[in-house]
């Protein structure tokens, strides 16, 4: 547990004596993770029943501390790094995560050190890059898979000796990494600040301290009076990948659940926000603070694109979850031009099927608009895993592109084909109808990816139904409209045009905004 400073007015390591060696100790080449992480951490790690010797969880865990950080990562890291994307090695704007322990990098078996590390330093013919953070993405944990669950490395001084053995030869030598108190990183000197802004016992955010103790029929106090009461905090049986639920608190609940992850986050963030405001005021006289909100942290940062040498963070819950939560206003506009293309894309495969009899009279029966009908749905079939695919490689944003261009290219080919006599117009007409469906897989799938990217798991199913229900709307609107615009043979390239617009209309509207998640 953190230790108050009055002095300084913040909290510190209760570690060491002097207030500079207890400042520097909370961040001294350590690895910390977003609160996804630290609860990812405690459920894999630390409750599980066959992890618990003698009532206590493993390591002792009995507080999520919230810390604010400040990062100005050095310019030759970032641009040794300019080329990465793999997130899961990545994280957006830092280097490579590097495991931590006891005050040092992990070495190797053989007991050199990664590369990773030499290049904090420039040791072992690596470049010298500088003391920059590492972070990488890691929501695929069979028992605890956690969205945006991010772990950070963060390297002091003399990054490649254990607490112990950090010398103040070494630590001048090897100096970098964290910021003296009051000053900012710059990426040069150092690389990072922090201040912890609070923390919250768990045995109260998991409700231990609200269950009466049947045998004293008081609360419990703790998590080990629990225990020791026959009390089972958390017990899974993992099997390769099968996770099965024996036992448990109802916090816990469904643990292999990526959703009810991501809400176990949201309940300890409300937890601390509402201890803040009850009980700000620490046993030892701290002063709490508050979650910085979304827009203090805007304010604070530059977009990355802007200056991507400086950038703050929080490393909980704020930066990994809460931060990439968009105006209400924007991910609704968002989604209705989603449902718009959707709704568009499947009127352009039904368009002719409430005038049938004429458009087949009009092509002197060469092809039917059943026949249009199934080459979309054929078509959809491989192309929606190539589909998929260019959208997890080039971002929804590109996707959405793509089959916005691509629908409205098939409509006008449709239009343009009414130029033609009636074998060339039936087959442009074809043509035409196959490059529309091709954009079927970008137009169908992308309301999912929206969903997950902009809107928080209590609001993902309502915003996906939208979106989807637009399928029907779309094939509902042409059935209405089609038989009163198209009563003759010689009307259908008015049709054709009418739907070429707005296919055109809507492809410029597709361009949605970039951010990180697309």
């Amino acid at each position: 547990m953190p230790e108050w400073n009055a002095d300084n007015q913040r909290f510190v390591s209760s570690y060491y004596d002097t207030f500079d060696d207890k400042y520097r100790a909370v961040v001294d080449t350590v690895n910390m993770a977003a609160v996804e992480g630290a609860l990812k951490y405690v459920q894999a790690e630390c409750i599980n029943a066959s992890a618990v010797t003698d009532c206590e969880r493993k390591n002792n865990i009995k507080y999520v501390v919230f810390y604010q950080t400040t990062i100005a990562q050095p310019v030759a890291a970032m641009d040794y790094y300019a080329n990465a994307t793999d997130q899961y090695d990545f994280a957006i704007e830092h280097c490579p995560f590097m495991a931590m322990d006891g005050g040092q990098c992990d070495p190797n078996p053989d007991g050199s050190f990664p590369d990773i590390c030499n290049q904090y330093i420039g040791a072992d013919g690596q470049p010298d890059l500088g003391f920059c953070v590492g972070g990488t993405l890691q929501d695929n944990e069979d028992i605890a898979p956690y969205p945006h669950n991010y772990w950070f490395s963060f390297p002091n001084s003399c990054p490649q000796e254990l607490w112990d053995d950090k010398t103040d030869t070494c630590r001048e030598e090897y100096a970098g990494g964290m910021c003296a108190l009051g000053v900012e990183p710059d990426g040069v000197t150092c690389s990072f600040s922090y201040e912890i802004l609070g923390y919250i016992l768990l045995d109260d955010v998991v409700g231990i301290t609200s269950l009466i103790n049947p045998l004293t029929l008081t609360y419990y106090a703790d998590y080990k009076e629990f225990c020791e009461a026959g009390g089972i905090e958390f017990a899974v049986d993992l099997l390769g990948n099968i996770l099965s639920w024996l036992a448990g608190l109802p916090f816990w609940a469904n643990p292999g659940d990526s959703d009810a992850n991501a809400e176990r986050v949201e309940k300890l963030v409300s937890a601390y926000d509402a201890l803040v405001v009850k009980t700000p005021t620490t046993s030892d006289g701290g002063t709490m603070k508050a979650l910085p909100t979304i827009e203090a942290l805007q304010a604070l940062n530059p977009p990355c694109y802007e200056n991507k040498k400086s950038y703050g963070s929080l490393v909980i819950q704020k930066v990994e979850s809460k931060f990439i939560r968009r105006d209400s206003r924007q991910k609704w506009f968002m989604l209705a031009i989603l449902s718009v293309l959707s709704a568009l894309n499947q009127g352009i495969c039904f368009s002719y099927a409430p005038i049938a009899s004429i458009v087949e009279e009009r092509w002197e029966q060469r092809i039917h608009s059943t026949e249009l009908i199934t080459v979309y749905f054929i078509t959809y079939i491989p192309c929606s895993f190539v589909g998929s695919w260019i959208m997890d490689k080039k971002g929804l944003r590109f996707g959405v592109l793509l089959g916005g261009f691509l629908q409205a290219l098939g409509a006008s080919l449709r239009y343009f084909a009414c130029a033609f006599e009636p074998t060339g117009e039936a087959y442009v007409t074809l043509l035409g109808q196959i490059l529309a469906s091709i954009a079927m897989p970008f137009m169908v799938n992308s309301p999912a990816v929206l969903s997950a990217n902009w809107f928080p798991p209590s609001m993902r199913a309502t915003s996906t139904s939208v979106a989807v229900n637009a399928n029907a709307m779309g094939t509902a609107f042409v059935y209405l409209t089609a038989p009163f615009i198209v009563l003759s043979s010689d009307e259908v390239p008015y049709w054709n045009l009418y739907v070429a617009l707005v296919a055109i209309a809507t492809a410029d509207t597709s361009d949605i905004p970039r951010n990180r998640s697309m």
